[in-house]
């Protein structure tokens, strides 16, 4: 891991904690890891009305790139217009994270990671699959 990313791991571990997600922290082998070791970031979305909306993913790809996977719950479902409005808050608010290190943003409903999968290599289905587990897991 390089020391750049290692300083976007350690700042967007210290942004997620001011949203009180409980994330957990994945390196590149899927393994459980400290917060500067980390490539891939789970937690589950809430809204300011408690609701728990679904796991959502973040992962910061080898070619700056910073993917976000979140399901159906989340987006579409949202019936709350204060959870709405913070969903689309915390969207814009990755993205300009993303733009702030030099990454591009790429949130990605997690339908389309059958898709996907079938069109890249194995060592981007390896990170695809640890997605899929993460989401998953609930």
């Amino acid at each position: 891991m390089t020391m750049a990313t290692e300083t976007i791991s350690n700042d967007l571990a210290d942004n997620l904690a001011t949203k009180d997600f409980d994330v957990k922290y994945k390196n590149e082998k899927g393994q459980d890891c400290a917060a500067e070791d980390a490539v891939t970031f789970s937690f589950d979305w809430k809204g300011p009305s408690g609701k728990n909306y679904g796991t959502a993913v973040l992962v910061l790809g080898d070619q700056n790139d910073l993917e976000f996977f979140f399901g159906d719950n989340l987006g579409r479902t949202i019936e709350h217009p204060e959870d709405k409005q913070a969903w689309y808050s915390f969207l814009e608010e990755m993205s300009n994270f993303a733009t702030s290190h030099r990454y591009t943003w790429s949130p990605k409903d997690i339908k389309l990671l059958n898709r996907r999968s079938e069109e890249h290599t194995s060592e981007l289905q390896s990170h695809l699959n640890l997605v899929c587990r993460l989401l998953l897991e609930k």
